[in-house]
């Protein structure tokens, strides 16, 4: 979009125009403010309507008042500068850069509760820099959230006023203001832009770094090990500890060239970096810039056998550290032509290693917690990015605050359609619509197929940027579908060019108000397009039943929408598919216990800090219980017994009236604990299932040798033709394949229900043998 101007008739700043633009009270929430410039009047933009668009890519000059929002309204990618007193005393009162307003312009509105979102912003060479008022009573104070927002020459750089007003300020820019002071280490004249950069420099060729005395210094919010781990704000490189820093961020510690274990930085671990092992054997390197550090492959403080070990593993290692993943055919894929959902891990990972971070062109993508997540790998959507070549970086953290910036590779994504705009859910009362690019010489078709693969619509479109709208009445009274899009005809690059999006019906409350027998709860993508077919199967045999059912689906999966469905009264079945766990904190890598305490995860809209620049949702653990309601449980790590979903908060502990509980996960049948918090407790016509080992893992091992998936789905089909949950368990040790025998029932592929000393790896807690899938 071209920029718009507006300019006064003469070069004069500050009061020639009242208001360069004001959208009124009355004026459409759908009215776009971006890619404007605004000189030479008293306000620049004056916005008294709750905006459903963010106010972006303008910029403000010689304004005495730049960017005013009468609440709750997102400021992200401005300039406003040269504003405010320095008008020459015009006024009486300060100019304000940025300011948000707790209620409307005629005072008859109070915004109680609100978000003002301020991002990446540059405020310079005024008087109040950026400015949020609060309300008069303390019941629901607004936040102003500040990220990533330059402060500088100004009289003042955050202002708060009127009483009641909460600060959430990350990684701000403050340089040269009068008060609130910036801190003596800066002799800086001129805004500095947040960047990801150690080289920023002032006109003086002053490297900026923060000043280990800092008050900055642990002032932010969040870990470094789990969420910005692989960057340092100071000079002598040491990394953020306790809490993150706020202040510009940069690499720090070592860039490794392929394996850990490549100490001579060549193409492969071979026989001279044996060499380089020897000549360090059993030295203590507590210091960091020891030679013999590079030795030191875990981190402990010496060169021994433990650091041997981790050498052997990695031998004529000369393959890249980073493996990329088709989630859902487990192939191991090439850095060149990606497209589709992917995962991305470290091969060479450290064993002491705590998290692993993954980085896409410097941005965060996702950070993977040992003994948290049962996952080694980070998922992405590729279509969400430009076609081409794109950095991915790994960082890890260890036990001992080790920080190491695995060696990046290129990759090449290519999306028939890219950088699309389009969720994965639909639902029959609104339009579905997928927005994206393409470069190809041809047109595209867009497929709408069943979960059965019937294709139910079709459309095709030509040009650079197409819109795919699915009307929604097309869907009916489905809840899986599969949207394609293929090249067809003139001069289409390549016929196999293909993108796919899983669709599911969008959960809403008001479509179930009366009876719900199954409740089917998906919170993970990548689980999704693994179990693909027993899902569906579910989902068939629910409906072969006359079981009425609904879905919750990733972000659906919330407190809100599990409160609604497990409180009802009619609920009796649930199959809950996604990662789960048996313990808490676990990290055999490292040889940590952790807390036996099952749980399996759902989703949190939170906007917590920084890196909410592209995510706002959080997965949340939801445990069989905390110590909310057993106190004398053994205490969780991470501060979970405050903050986790309590399961035995569902009033089902008491209520046992949940028929059948599949909760198709990681070890969710280890302990009795979720079992119980479902309410299943030996009753004649209850019965849980879980799994006693890890299935779904990334690797795909388990699932391409043992074929647990077609177990699964065997199971489920058995019991849409009426089988009882014991017929249906047995039949998939008679009529199963091998691998499906011996993933469901251990080595010898025989079915030992009940026994705990046996060699099942499905496991039914209960006495339930006998419960059908009935309406």
């Amino acid at each position: 979009m071209p920029p718009v101007w507006l300019v006064p008739e003469y070069d004069i700043p500050f009061q020639h125009n009242w208001t360069g633009i004001l959208i009124e009270r009355s004026s459409s929430t759908k009215s776009r403010l971006t890619n404007i410039y605004v000189y030479g009047s008293y306000n620049g933009l004056l916005v008294d309507q709750q905006l459903e668009y963010p106010i972006k890519n303008c910029y403000i000059q010689g304004c005495y008042n730049g960017i005013v929002s009468f609440g709750e309204i997102e400021v992200s990618n401005n300039q406003v500068t040269f504003f405010g007193m320095l008008s020459d005393g015009i006024s009486p009162y300060e100019g304000e850069g940025i300011a948000f307003v707790s209620e409307s312009g005629d005072g008859t509105i109070v915004f109680e509760g609100v978000d003002y979102e301020c991002w990446n912003n540059v405020v310079d060479s005024g008087d109040r820099g950026v400015v949020a008022y609060g309300v008069a009573s303390p019941n629901d104070p607004p936040t102003l959230r500040v990220v990533n927002t330059a402060v500088a020459d100004c009289n003042v750089a955050f202002n708060g006023f009127d009483a009641w007003l909460g600060f959430d300020i990350n990684y701000p820019g403050l340089y040269n203001n009068n008060y609130i002071n910036n801190f003596p280490e800066l002799p800086v004249d001129n805004p500095v832009y947040e960047v990801n950069d150690p080289l920023v420099i002032d006109p003086n060729d002053y490297r900026i770094f923060l000043d280990p005395n800092s008050a900055f210094v642990n002032g932010g919010w969040g870990y470094p090990e789990v969420m910005y781990s692989g960057w340092t704000t100071r000079a002598d490189g040491i990394p953020d500890s306790n809490k993150i820093d706020i202040w510009m961020h940069h690499q720090t510690n070592r860039l490794v060239k392929g394996p850990t274990a490549n100490l001579n930085l060549d193409d492969v671990v071979d026989e001279l970096d044996l060499a380089e092992l020897c000549s360090c054997w059993m030295e203590m390197v507590p210091d960091p810039m020891d030679i013999c550090k590079l030795g030191d492959l875990n981190g402990d403080g010496k060169v021994d056998f433990i650091d041997f070990s981790i050498f052997a593993g990695q031998w004529l290692f000369n393959e890249m550290s980073i493996e990329i993943v088709d989630l859902e055919t487990s192939q191991v894929l090439s850095p060149n032509n990606i497209s589709g959902y992917i995962g991305i891990r470290l091969k060479d990972v450290n064993p002491l290693a705590i998290s692993v971070s993954t980085y896409l062109d410097n941005l965060l993508r996702g950070t993977t917690i040992f003994g948290w997540n049962d996952t080694d790998y980070v998922s992405i959507d590729t279509d969400m990015f430009s076609n081409g070549w794109h950095t991915i970086r790994m960082v890890s953290c260890d036990l001992y605050g080790n920080i190491i910036n695995h060696e990046p590779i290129k990759v090449c994504f290519n999306n028939l359609l890219y950088k699309t705009s389009g969720d994965g859910y639909f639902h029959p009362g609104e339009d579905y619509k997928l927005s994206g690019f393409y470069n190809g010489g041809g047109s595209v078709e867009a497929t709408l197929k069943s979960s059965s693969g019937s294709v139910i619509w079709s459309d095709k479109y030509s040009g650079s940027f197409n819109t795919v709208v699915i009307p929604g009445s097309t869907f009916g009274t489905r809840k899986f579908c599969e949207l394609t899009i293929t090249e067809t005809g003139g001069m289409a690059k390549s016929s196999s060019g293909v993108t796919k999006k899983d669709l599911t019906k969008k959960f809403k409350q008001s479509d179930y108000p009366g009876i719900v027998r199954m409740a089917i709860i998906l919170p993970n993508k990548d689980v999704f397009r693994r179990r693909r077919p027993a899902i569906f199967e579910c989902a068939d045999s629910c409906n072969l039943r006359g079981v009425i059912w609904a879905v919750l689906y990733h972000h659906d999966v919330n407190e809100e929408n599990l409160r609604f469905l497990y409180n009802k009264g009619s609920l009796r079945y649930i199959y809950w598919c996604g990662h789960a766990n048996s313990h808490v904190g676990r990290d055999m890598r490292q040889g940590i216990a952790g807390v036996e305490r099952t749980h399996t995860v759902c989703w949190q809209y939170q906007k917590s800090g920084w890196w909410d620049l592209f995510n706002n949702w959080h997965e949340r653990g939801v445990f069989s219980y905390t110590r909310q309601t057993v106190a004398e449980g053994a205490p969780l790590p991470g501060g979970y017994d405050q903050t986790g979903l309590d399961l035995r908060t569902f009033n089902m502990y008491d209520s046992m009236n949940k028929k059948l509980v599949f909760v198709d996960g990681c070890n969710s049948a280890v302990f009795w604990d979720m079992a119980g918090s479902y309410g299943v407790f030996n009753q004649v016509d209850q019965i849980y299932i879980g799994w006693r080992i890890e299935v779904l893992v990334s690797t795909g091992l388990i699932e391409l040798l043992l074929n647990t998936t077609e177990g699964v789905r065997l199971f489920w089909y058995r019991m849409g033709q009426g089988d009882t949950v014991f017929n249906a368990l047995y039949y998939t040790s008679s009529q199963g394949s091998a691998g499906v025998k011996q993933a469901l029932w251990g080595p010898n592929g025989l079915v030992d229900i009940g026994n705990y000393e046996g060699d099942d790896n499905l496991f039914c807690w209960g006495q339930g043998l006998t419960t059908k899938l009935d309406p």
